[in-house]
């Protein structure tokens, strides 16, 4: 039986499901902790014990494409990880691009039509929820933002998740994006204020978890993710990628089971 996802949440699906059910649990773990060592995290190997949720509603605060939660080594400390990804659409993702179309979004003086899409408003709503989470017991589930109030609703399922949110002692907010190069990383990284967002790149974590561990699940997600402009109409068609600003090259592309 093969199952293979569509663009950026069927490619986390893959990725995190692999590691969730790794017939070896110590080495799920390993990879998670390999998973935070990219994206810049602090002590990633003191974390442990984690709980991954897909496609989670934070009702007026939006849905994160995947969040999960880890203990420290010792246990006394919990965090959240908020995870946002994009992907090319075969085209090129430009994070810059993104980042300009959300500051232009904040001096046209009409916050509340914002582009609910744009990753970095994404990532903004969640760091308001989680740095006010404290205050929905006592403002009847609503949340005053720089955007307007903001309520988390009634629905039972959200609220058990912002019950696990206001266990916790500390959020990272993590984007999942297309390379473009690490000096694009380093101007991007403290975007927002305070947020001090992490940054990885699918062509990395293809590299190591596609490439390098042979996730079967999520190389094949990746492949089937990948065509080419004008295909079978000339010698040299240009491959694309729904996922990645650089395509999987012929040699990496032949190494992946059929």
């Amino acid at each position: 039986m093969k199952i293979v996802g569509y663009s950026e949440r069927g490619a986390l699906n893959a990725l995190f499901y692999s590691m969730a059910f790794n017939k070896n649990e110590r080495q799920g773990e390993i990879d998670m902790q390999s998973f935070l060592e990219m994206a810049d995290v602090p002590d990633y190997n003191h974390y442990f014990d984690f709980e991954i949720y897909t496609e989670s509603s934070l009702s007026q605060f939006g849905s994160p494409d995947l969040l999960f939660f880890a203990k420290t080594e010792k246990g006394e400390k919990k965090t959240v990880f908020f995870i946002e990804a994009k992907v090319s659409a075969c085209k090129t993702f430009k994070m810059s691009s993104i980042l300009n179309e959300y500051y232009k979004d904040i001096k046209k003086g009409e916050p509340e039509k914002p582009n609910t899409s744009n990753l970095f408003y994404q990532l903004e709503q969640k760091k308001t929820l989680f740095d006010k989470r404290c205050e929905l017991s006592t403002k009847g589930n609503k949340i005053e933002t720089n955007r307007g109030p903001k309520s988390i609703g009634k629905n039972p399922i959200v609220l058990k998740l912002v019950e696990k949110l206001k266990s916790c002692s500390n959020a990272e907010y993590i984007a999942i994006v297309p390379k473009e190069g690490e000096k694009k990383k380093e101007t991007l990284i403290n975007s927002i204020e305070d947020l001090n967002l992490k940054i990885v790149y699918w062509e990395d974590l293809h590299q190591k978890f596609g490439i390098e561990l042979n996730y079967e699940s999520f190389n094949e997600t990746i492949r089937f993710n990948q065509g080419s402009v004008n295909q079978g109409k000339g010698p040299n068609p240009k491959k694309k990628s729904q996922i990645l600003n650089n395509p999987i090259s012929d040699e990496n592309l032949s190494s992946l089971n059929p």
